[in-house]
């Protein structure tokens, strides 16, 4: 599901680059997501610090 266009489309802010897995990956899941909690992080605290001056 591509919902990310949709969301832009309309107007939303979406602070991050779009998550995609190949099968191969789920069984390492909790390793891959957490790296990208890792790297998202300060992305999402900007645009979150962003919308509150809002």
């Amino acid at each position: 599901m591509h919902l990310r266009p949709l969301l832009v489309e309309l107007g939303a802010v979406v602070p991050t680059p779009g998550l995609a897995l190949v099968e191969a990956d789920l069984p390492r899941l909790p390793e891959v997501l957490e790296r990208r909690r890792t790297a998202v992080t300060p992305q999402v605290r900007v645009a979150l610090s962003d919308a509150a001056k809002a």
